[in-house]
Parts: C-alpha cells; sequence; structure tokens
C-alpha cells in the first residue's frame, strides 16, 4: 500500500471527510470519465468544447469537477465523442 493509499485509508475514518468525499463523487467519476475518454479520442479540451457546441470554461469546470453539466451538455459531449450517455440512480451503500 502506498503511502498515499494510506493516508486515504486514515482520512475515510472521518466521518466527516467520508461523507463529503462520497458527495463529491460522482462529479470526480463523471470528470474522470470524460478526461479519459477525451484522451482516448486524442482531442485537446479545447477541441472537445468546440465540437461538442459547449464552453471552454464549461469542459474546465467539468473536468475539474467543479460543476456537472445539464443532461443537454453531457449528451452532446458524448456525442462528440462518439459515446453514449448513461445515468443512472444507484443504491448507497452502507455506511
Amino acid at each position: 500500500m502506498s503511502d498515499l493509499d494510506e493516508l486515504f485509508a486514515e482520512l475515510m475514518q472521518d466521518s466527516g471527510f467520508a461523507a463529503e468525499y462520497e458527495r463529491l463523487r460522482p462529479g470526480m467519476e463523471l470528470s474522470e470519465s470524460v478526461i479519459r475518454a477525451r484522451e482516448k479520442a486524442g482531442l485537446s479540451r479545447e477541441e472537445l468544447a468546440r465540437k461538442a457546441n459547449v464552453s471552454l470554461s464549461a469542459m474546465r469546470r467539468l473536468e475539474d469537477s467543479a460543476k456537472i453539466p445539464g443532461t443537454a451538455a453531457l449528451r452532446r459531449i458524448a456525442d462528440a465523442l462518439g459515446l453514449s450517455l448513461r445515468i443512472s440512480l444507484v443504491q448507497k451503500s452502507a455506511a
């Protein structure tokens, strides 16, 4: 286990940290998915924003996990990447 993994495990013992991490997790996972897909497609952030017809600032916020755009923008981003958009609600895990 790396030092970073150990630190994360220690931080997750704090209920406040764990709750905030879980609250932010969907945005982080979405951000990571978009970045991976964009890089796989060989597009810069600017190129994807232009191709998806979304503002560069919106693309920055999405990739920085600062704000999740609406479904219309997410659909355009998915289309620009040649992907389908799937949104689902899942049962919360017992803490």
